[in-house]
């Protein structure tokens, strides 16, 4: 880590990577909703099971969601407010492009 730095590379593209894949991005639309499950997850954007686990997993090493258990359940929420901002400001760059 370089503190002269505005922002950290590292960090940055760690998270530009997770966003990478647009099966990542819809989880996180769903997320914006509020808490869901995982079943609740794979039950709207289908596939494998396993596959939507390994998006999430992706997404909390990424620092963008965070995960809860409640008895059998893992419960997934959208990490901060601003990942919201960055997927609207991602768009508006491609849009404006």
């Amino acid at each position: 880590m370089n503190p002269d730095l505005p922002v950290q590379p590292d960090t940055v593209a760690a998270t530009f990577r997770a966003l990478a894949e647009p099966a990542r991005v819809r989880l996180l639309n769903l997320l914006i909703g509020g808490e869901k499950a995982v079943g609740e997850l794979h039950a709207v954007v289908g596939g494998d099971l396993s596959r939507v686990s390994r998006h999430l997993a992706c997404l909390r090493e990424a620092g963008l969601v965070t995960s809860r258990r409640d008895g059998q359940r893992v419960l997934y929420r959208i990490a901060s407010p601003q990942i919201l901002d960055l997927l609207t400001l991602g768009e508006r760059l491609r849009v404006s492009a």
